[in-house]
Order: structure tokens, then C-alpha cells, then sequence
């Protein structure tokens, strides 16, 4: 895919084409700023559990809380992998994280009816820019039951945040 700087769906290399199209089109609504959009790739209960709060759930909920708390954000997602499918987990390596910087064939998980994937990547700030882990629960319909957002930062690097 070639994108322009500034499509919305210019932070999605050539290998994440093999994400599902959902968690695709997660990062590219939220960059577009376009949050109805993004809620609406959540279930009807789905949920949003940002770091250090409590879970946003329903679609209305997220929706709100995104125009509230991401505006002037930029997601980016650098690598990604399936975890815990029918044949278990597999593990956290590197090896097994495709990369969205190169052209890499997709991670060969199979495709569940319901999928639970691991997306790594940064978040820009108007203020800084910090590591960020997005945990993925698909349901059968590949809606997003659930975004867990994990910050990769040490807590040495939080606090300078605060200051």
C-alpha cells in the first residue's frame, strides 16, 4: 500500500495488511480523528481500558471518551502479532512479531472464529511520544470486544512525563 504522509491510513505499512480489518481500520479512523467511526468497530458492548483508568464501555462511551481524551494524538503501529489461538499462545519473541516497517510475510497464526491480537507501536502527543502496546480481543463477527492500552514505558520516564 502507498499512502501519502498525510492519508489516514498512511501510518499502516504493507504488512498490516494481514490484520484484521477491523484493528486496520481502528488506528486508521482514530487518526482521521473520525471517533464515531472508530466506536463503531466495537461491539455493542465492547470496551476500551486506557492506561490507568477504568474500562470504557458501549460504544456511545467510547465514542465520547476518545473525542475527550485523543485529539491531537497519532497512533502508530510498529509490529503486531496473533496470540492465543486454538493451537495456544504463542510466545512473545520477536521472531514471532511481524514487523509493519517491512514488507515481511504476515504472522501465520490461523484465524480464529474469535481472535485476540497483540499490536505494538508508539502514541504521539502534543507534549512527548511514548511506547504503547494495543491488546485486541475480536469477537466471532470480528468486532473489537475489547483495546487494552498498555504503556511500554519504565516508570522513571512516566514521571518525567509529569513534570
Amino acid at each position: 500500500m502507498t499512502a501519502s504522509p498525510t492519508s489516514p491510513d498512511s501510518h499502516l505499512a504493507e504488512g498490516a495488511s494481514s490484520l484484521p480489518k477491523s484493528v486496520q481500520q481502528y488506528f486508521e479512523t482514530a487518526n482521521a480523528g473520525d471517533y464515531e467511526q472508530t466506536s463503531a468497530l466495537f461491539a455493542e458492548d465492547g470496551q476500551l481500558v486506557p492506561p490507568f483508568e477504568q474500562p470504557i464501555v458501549g460504544r456511545d462511551a467510547i465514542a465520547h471518551y476518545l473525542t475527550a481524551e485523543a485529539i491531537g494524538m497519532d497512533f502508530t503501529p510498529l509490529k503486531y502479532e496473533a496470540v492465543g489461538s486454538e493451537e495456544g499462545p504463542e510466545e512473545d519473541s520477536e521472531e514471532s512479531a511481524s514487523d509493519l516497517s517491512t514488507t515481511s510475510q504476515p504472522c501465520s497464526a490461523k484465524h480464529s472464529p474469535a481472535q485476540h491480537w497483540l499490536v505494538r507501536g508508539k502514541v504521539k502527543t502534543p507534549l512527548f511520544v511514548v511506547n504503547v502496546a494495543w491488546e485486541f480481543d475480536l469477537n466471532e463477527a470480528q468486532e473489537i470486544s475489547s483495546v487494552k492500552v498498555k504503556l511500554l514505558a519504565k516508570l522513571n520516564e512516566l514521571l518525567r512525563l509529569r513534570s
